[in-house]
């Protein structure tokens, strides 16, 4: 071997020094980033979960032989009476109502 090659390798072998150790190929900072990026993962999984946690309304359905106007009056006392124990339709009762236009046989269909 001549002089300058040995000299080359001597040089390259010095700067290696700097590497990880074989097996290891995570540095320090690439470690910290990966933790950094799982653990905001974690943060936003939990909060995507916490969003889509939906509260189920006790349902209440009215199904009436007559029409909607016929019977708006008694169906605006049933609301009121919600109202007095504390319900709010929309907040904490969901209310569905059918009406059979005058024809009762179609209520089997409804319900």
């Amino acid at each position: 071997m001549s002089k300058d090659r040995k000299s080359k390798m001597a040089r390259r072998s010095r700067r290696t020094c700097w590497r990880e150790p074989p097996g290891n190929s995570m540095t320090a900072v690439s470690k910290s980033i990966y933790f950094f990026a799982l653990s905001l993962l974690l943060v936003a999984i939990s909060f995507t979960l916490d969003a889509q946690e939906l509260k189920k309304l006790p349902r209440i359905g009215i199904l009436e032989p007559a029409t909607a106007a016929a019977v708006s009056a008694r169906v605006e006392a049933f609301r009121q009476g919600l109202r007095a124990l504390g319900y709010t339709e929309g907040q904490n009762i969901a209310i569905e109502y059918r009406y059979a236009n005058g024809k009762p046989e179609s209520l089997p269909d409804f319900g």
